[in-house]
């Protein structure tokens, strides 16, 4: 009778230390492993009304056992069928309040669907839990909830524009290059005068008389050949705006204005032949 008794309080501890054994075992199994972080990746852009992806990336130790909540933006939608959502891991949508919960057990990857709409900047976020992680002094679970990493930006916008800004700058370059070599000296000057005027309202140096003179000059040499004479004044012209930089400031925008006019001159002519 006493051998049976103390028989069965043998086995009775056995059994009672061999479940501590186990409970002891995935204990520290489940500290020693689990997930490390969740990384978001969004495109960087969409068109209105198209379906994009979303991958959500699942770093750590195997096993892994997380719950992911995504909270999407305001203005996207889920595609109408269930199954078109996702394939990865199962999962729970909640239409009404635009969120998407995953249950993944030892999945690195998960993959969903969404549907744009307007053109806008659109903010994600989302939670990931580690089911697996177990600490005693730890036992509410909102406390564990830890915040996706990664993008968490992006935009919907038109694809348009890229083609008319290249367009726009390729008819500048023709137009440029369809000028002429003759015409081209013509902006430099117009352009050199300009600079002279605003030299002239802050520094002032030289002689009235030599813009005077200088303007003579230019009146001179017209005649020489038709449209030709026309440039060499413009030219000399603007010479001489350079050399009146101690004249009055109202003088010398005159003289500029001037020259410009020339230069314009010059052009309609140059386009007339």
């Amino acid at each position: 009778m006493n051998t049976n008794n103390m028989s069965k309080r043998v086995f009775s501890l056995s059994l009672l230390m061999l479940v501590m054994l186990i409970l002891t075992a995935s204990s520290a199994s489940a500290t020693d492993s689990g997930v490390s972080d969740v990384v978001r990746t969004l495109p960087d852009s969409v068109t209105p009304d198209t379906e994009f992806t979303v991958v959500l990336e699942i770093e750590g130790d195997s096993p892994l056992v997380v719950g992911i909540v995504e909270n999407i933006p305001s203005g996207l939608s889920f595609p109408a069928d269930d199954g078109d959502i996702s394939s990865s891991c199962d999962f729970t949508v909640d239409r009404d309040n635009m969120t998407i919960a995953f249950s993944a057990i030892d999945v690195n990857t998960i993959s969903y669907t969404l549907v744009s709409s307007s053109t806008g900047f659109y903010d994600f976020s989302g939670e990931w839990v580690d089911l697996l992680y177990q600490d005693v002094e730890i036992d509410v679970l909102a406390n564990r909830l830890e915040p996706i990493s990664g993008d968490s930006v992006f935009e919907v916008a038109e694809n348009s524009g890229t083609g008319t800004g290249s367009g726009s700058n390729s008819g500048s370059g023709s137009s440029g290059s369809s000028t002429g070599s003759s015409l081209q000296t013509i902006p430099a000057n117009e352009t050199e005068s300009s600079e002279v005027v605003t030299i002239d309202l802050n520094e002032a140096s030289g002689d009235e008389d030599d813009v005077l003179k200088s303007t003579d000059d230019s009146g001179s040499s017209e005649g020489v050949d038709g449209t030709e004479s026309s440039a060499d004044t413009s030219a000399e012209s603007n010479e001489g705006v350079e050399s009146s930089a101690n004249s009055t400031p109202g003088f010398s925008i005159t003289l500029s204005c001037f020259a410009f006019v020339l230069s314009l001159a010059v052009v309609g002519t140059r386009r007339r032949r």
